[in-house]
């Protein structure tokens, strides 16, 4: 159903109209400014580029590690022999140097059968923090048999270069393969 004739604007609703459309028209026009004022500065300032270039992150696409720095850098500490382990005390086994950046950190540690073993448990801190919190923490109980006891991943957001660890304790003394690995995040 037409009405007709239309029915009268408001007052006011055609300014208000007019308005939006010199509003629209003023964003257009900045958004062309810009995107001139950046295709300049990326042509004719090569520190720009540079610039603009390395806050873009990085990953890797061609099947090779992540350089140093770039997101998805890995770094590792297995020590090549088991790690002696004494009874009831949380023991540092492996420890890796963070740079500053923001990581996750996880490890594992794994041991032998073992007469008398009622439970391991791994966990990663910062270095000289013992033990691991709680929710850092995985504790399992394995009997005698053989196992393995992941320590949960954990992120560390440093700002300078620093330390984490990994500690493991064990219900009786014996000896552990252990590894910690750290990825960074951004």
């Amino acid at each position: 159903m037409n009405i007709w004739p239309p029915p009268p604007m408001p007052p006011g609703c055609t300014t208000g109209l007019i308005g939006l459309q010199n509003c629209y028209d003023d964003i257009a026009v900045m958004k062309q400014i810009i995107a001139q004022i950046i295709k300049d500065l990326m042509t004719s300032d090569p520190a720009t580029v540079a610039a603009i270039r390395t806050a873009v992150m990085t990953g890797t696409v061609s099947g090779t590690p992540a350089a140093a720095g770039q997101i998805g850098e890995l770094l590792s500490n297995i020590p090549a022999a088991a790690v002696a382990v004494p009874a009831n005390a949380w023991t540092l086994v492996a420890t890796i140097a963070l740079p500053a950046g923001d990581w996750n950190v996880w490890g594992i540690a794994t041991w032998p059968a073992t007469i008398g073993l009622t439970s391991v448990g791994a966990g990663v801190s910062l270095t000289g923090t013992t033990p691991p919190a709680i929710l850092q923490t995985t504790i399992l109980t394995s009997g005698a048999a053989a196992g393995t006891a992941p320590a949960p991943p954990n992120e560390f957001n440093v700002s300078a270069a620093t330390s984490v660890s990994l500690y493991v304790n064990s219900t009786v003394a014996t000896s552990q393969t252990v590894a910690l690995w750290a990825r960074r995040i951004r």
